[in-house]
């Protein structure tokens, strides 16, 4: 008499070769998420900073973007800031990842200069961690203000 069905070792062999692969899986799933938050958060501020500079250039205003380390938050506000000086925007950073350091003339703060009597911009270094550990940066250059992403 043939009985069918699966054999108790059979079983637990499938299982661990699932756990395995599980093993394997999970960490590396876990690091692209990571990356892919940290690209989502440069991609972001690159554009923020675009559309600052665009906003200064076409109303004729400064516009700052200003930069905290250890917040999951940026701010755009019109340059320079004081007590009347409007927050056009308070924009957040995706899933965990944080203003890591900032590396600026005018502290934290990324300048776009309407008059051209001024360079452009004032230029800096953003860097980023994600919640995992992984850095990155956002490069603006002083006086063209051409924007490059690091990872």
């Amino acid at each position: 008499m043939k009985k069918s069905g699966f054999a108790l070792i059979e079983l637990v062999i499938v299982l661990a070769i699932i756990a395995i692969l599980t093993g394997i899986g999970v960490p590396t799933f876990q690091n692209l998420i990571d990356k892919n938050r940290l690209t989502t958060a440069l991609n972001q501020v690159e554009a923020d900073l675009r559309k600052a500079q665009a906003m200064a250039k076409a109303t004729g205003a400064n516009y700052e973007v200003l930069f905290i380390p250890g917040k999951n938050v940026y701010y755009i506000y019109e340059h320079p800031i004081t007590s009347t000086a409007k927050l056009k925007e308070t924009i957040s950073l995706p899933g965990g990842v944080t203003i890591y350091t900032t590396v600026s003339p005018d502290n934290n703060k990324i300048i776009y200069y309407a008059a051209s009597a001024q360079s452009e911009v004032n230029g800096g270094t953003i860097t980023f961690k994600s919640p995992r550990g992984k850095y990155g940066k956002v490069i603006v250059a002083s006086i063209t203000g051409r924007i490059r992403i690091e990872q």
